[in-house]
């Protein structure tokens, strides 16, 4: 695995020598790339070309001179795949990237071969930590009020979770380098879209242009109501055992049996 600017996004590299296509990875609110690292060493996925940048604002990918919403980082992210040269990918994006993932298969679908969303966004009870971002006591939260006073009391949280689970210890290495702005603005896009209770419906319809598969962790990952949703809308789905938010950390070979049984299928 190489670390190189590609597009101008601090980016996560591992080329296959004989390649069956190119897999992208989205991180979540908050994360980087490196959450996916070790996924990215296994050698069952050794065949694919395996793309990972740190979204703007996040890890070490440059800041924004204003945060970006969701449209924008998919516009974004086409305009990176140009540039990486990459034609099509399968997308597998977790939590905010299931949702950022979902937007970008719905914008530019002859870019997507399949799409993998894990624990992604589907209902306003998925909305762990952005929903402590916009609001407090039952009000809105200010971005400036977010910056200044609630986004180092959400790290600090993040650091007693980070004494006892290997996720959250990754995660809070990432948060410290996210862009606090873009963190607010997001969370208010996840909150606002997640309410709406379209998005199952939404991923269902983007099985008629690819293979779709929904990966939540059990019995700590997405809500029971969301996963309900997902079927009533007969999006597949494969739930990992012993696991949370992060199932690819939490039971790794479980995750990328399912994971590789997706690719082989395609």
């Amino acid at each position: 695995m190489n670390v190189e600017e590609v597009g101008g996004l601090h980016c996560r590299v591992r080329r296959a020598s004989e390649t069956k296509g190119e897999l992208l990875y989205v991180h979540g609110l908050g994360e980087s790339g490196r959450c996916f690292e070790e996924l990215m060493r296994e050698t069952a996925l050794g065949g694919w070309n395996q793309w990972v940048p740190d979204l703007p604002g996040y890890g070490l990918s440059p800041r924004p001179s204003r945060p970006l919403t969701f449209k924008q980082q998919s516009e974004g992210l086409d305009t990176w795949m140009r540039k990486a040269g990459i034609r099509s990918a399968v997308l597998m994006g977790h939590s905010m990237g299931g949702m950022l993932g979902q937007i970008f298969a719905e914008s530019f679908p002859h870019r997507v071969r399949g799409f993998v969303n894990v624990e992604g966004n589907i209902t306003l009870r998925d909305c762990t930590y952005s929903i402590q971002a916009v609001e407090r006591n039952g009000k809105p939260l200010q971005q400036k009020d977010f910056i200044e006073s609630e986004f180092p009391k959400f790290v600090e949280r993040i650091a007693q979770k980070a004494k006892d689970d290997r996720a959250h210890r990754g995660y809070l290495h990432s948060l410290k380098l996210c862009d606090p702005a873009s963190f607010h603005l997001n969370s208010q896009e996840l909150v606002q879209l997640s309410q709406q209770g379209k998005l199952a419906a939404r991923l269902a319809m983007l099985q008629r242009r690819f293979p779709v598969l929904y990966v939540a962790g059990s019995p700590s990952g997405v809500a029971p109501s969301s996963t309900q949703l997902l079927r009533n809308n007969r999006v597949p789905i494969e739930q990992i055992s012993d696991s949370g938010h992060w199932p690819f950390l939490d039971q790794p070979d479980s995750f990328l049996r399912c994971l590789a049984n997706f690719l082989h299928s395609l």
